[in-house]
């Protein structure tokens, strides 16, 4: 009978426990700094950007090699799970890759007792991602342990679904080059103010660039300057990082990961693959 009650709770244990979420709310998307993100920028990098202070991004990752080369940015959805740009990872192994968290610096920071390096179990690449029209630039990437979460690394929020994230303000942070042309990435981590815009708008912008360029599909978002003249934007080695808004409540919410743009800090919106897009996709993988 004490064998039959044991097996009868064993079973309700495991009929209400369920494994890790990317959930809309609770604790996700809080930083340790009430004006995480507001800060007034001055012109002239991210490219035209300032340095963010010590885990003011808590999801902010870096994807790195094992001999501590960051490649790409990423997102903590929570403590498996990182999202990331296909183009980051499509094609790695993970024995060679490494996801490492809490960390400012880059080169002079790596010992803080804030950084949490985690090995990596798998890379799930989107399975219709193109890397001609870079639609479907999405990814995620999976720890082997648990990610510890506390005020200096945190998960980031979802998007609200029914949201398009048209004409608001958002931040977006990385490592990247510190101006077009240069093979100089930040040591400390940067972040830039943004405004989202319309997919119209964006490809209208775009249409005096002379060249070959994507097309801007559904399945992206795009983020200009508060200028509207593109003087800060992202550059090579912030992709995959996170586009984010700031609610009134104060919390944090994905809206973009960095894909790609014309050039650094020029006159088009950078472009992001849209969060919203793949909310399912995501859930998919990590139920």
């Amino acid at each position: 009978m004490k064998e039959l009650i044991l097996l009868v709770l064993c079973l309700l244990f495991l009929s209400h426990a369920k494994p890790p979420t990317w959930s809309p709310n609770g604790s996700c998307g809080k930083s340790k700094y009430h004006d995480a993100g507001n800060h007034p920028l001055p012109t002239p990098t991210i490219v035209g950007g300032i340095e963010a202070r010590p885990n003011e991004f808590p999801w902010q990752v870096s994807l790195q090699t094992r001999d501590g080369r960051h490649f790409c940015g990423g997102s903590i959805i929570n403590d498996r799970w990182v999202l990331t740009a296909a183009h980051c990872v499509q094609g790695k192994k993970p024995v060679g890759y490494m996801v490492v968290a809490g960390i400012h610096k880059l080169d002079t920071g790596v010992n803080a007792s804030t950084v949490a390096m985690h090995e990596i179990e798998s890379f799930i690449v989107h399975e219709n991602f193109n890397s001609n029209t870079i639609e479907n630039d999405i990814a995620l990437t999976k720890v082997k342990k648990s990610i510890k979460m506390d005020t200096n690394v945190n998960a980031v929020c979802a998007p609200d679904s029914n949201d398009q994230y048209a004409f608001e303000k958002a931040a977006v942070s990385g490592w990247g080059l510190l101006k077009p042309g240069s093979l100089e990435g930040a040591d400390a981590l940067r972040y830039t103010t943004l405004n989202t815009t319309t997919n119209e708008l964006c490809t209208k912008m775009h249409s005096g660039y002379i060249g070959n360029k994507p097309a801007v599909t559904v399945d992206m978002i795009c983020a200009t300057d508060n200028m509207n003249d593109t003087k800060t934007s992202t550059c090579q080695m912030d992709s995959g990082g996170p586009l984010v808004k700031k609610e009134k409540d104060g919390i944090f919410r994905l809206v973009g990961v960095v894909s790609w743009s014309l050039g650094c800090a020029q006159k088009y919106p950078g472009v992001y693959a849209r969060v919203t897009h793949f909310e399912n996709w995501i859930l998919k993988h990590i139920k």
